[in-house]
């Protein structure tokens, strides 16, 4: 589970977010997201659709988790985290026989396994149906771990005393703290009023458009390809010896 200590961290807490909004557009700050103020209201349902939306559009390092499952032999069902949002692609290994499971599987190519075609496969394969993980073929044993990464729903982190590490769907405090970019949030919240209202928001649309670039481009490092495809190993191998000439 993540955690952000706010007496270490420049990330703001929901509070400082809805401070800054409301000053932004002119107005006076609240002093609590909840107060019976219907516009600060307004704003706080805003900030949690910005949330939820914000989840969805990258594969953010805050969100990103590890479900772990221990087979129970014979069974093929097992549920998926809480706060499971989405998988990770090309995650989803047998980490006891150091395999990789082959899926999600489509609707047709699990019939078509359990329709018995061909021999039962060395590799678990796998689909996701009704918030569970189902595996073929059945366990034999209670001892396999198969493990895979998901994105989390978990975008708010509630205030323990000391930092901020209890898992939240949504705001609910003053002291939550949101894993998005503090500019990245305040102007898609900002956005999302100005469309609510129905007023021109072009300038809004655009600063939102550059936090989200700023913000996905931040989360993590980047490789360098090389459009060469020079192979870079230290060991000597095809890629750095030549065919002859050598001797």
């Amino acid at each position: 589970m993540p955690s952000i200590n706010p007496a270490t961290t420049s990330q703001q807490n929901v509070l400082q977010w809805m401070q800054a909004i409301q000053l932004e557009l002119g107005w006076a700050s609240s002093a609590s997201i909840s107060t019976n103020d219907q516009t600060t209201k307004q704003i706080l349902a805003l900030m949690n659709a910005s949330g939820d939306e914000l989840s969805r559009r990258h594969q953010w390092t805050w969100l990103n988790r590890t479900a772990s499952i221990t087979t129970v032999a014979a069974q093929t069902l097992y549920d998926l985290p809480t706060g499971y949002q989405r998988q990770v692609s090309d995650t989803s290994f047998n980490q006891t026989q150091k395999w990789p499971m082959r899926g999600p599987l489509s609707s047709p190519e699990w019939s078509w396994l359990q329709a018995g075609y061909g021999a039962t496969p060395p590799y678990y394969r796998y689909r996701l149906t009704a918030g569970q993980l189902e595996i073929y073929p059945a366990p034999t044993d209670s001892l396999t771990t198969l493990a895979f990464e998901y994105v989390s729903n978990f975008w708010v982190l509630g205030y323990t005393g000391a930092v901020n590490s209890v898992d939240k769907l949504k705001i609910t405090a003053d002291t939550d703290i949101g894993v998005f970019d503090n500019r990245l949030f305040i102007a898609s919240t900002k956005l999302k009023f100005f469309e609510t209202k129905g007023f021109e928001n072009t300038k809004l649309k655009r600063d939102f458009d550059e936090m989200l670039e700023l913000a996905k481009a931040n989360d993590r490092g980047a490789r360098t390809y090389d459009l060469l495809n020079q192979a870079t190993s230290p060991l000597a191998g095809p890629w750095n010896i030549p065919e002859s000439g050598w001797t």
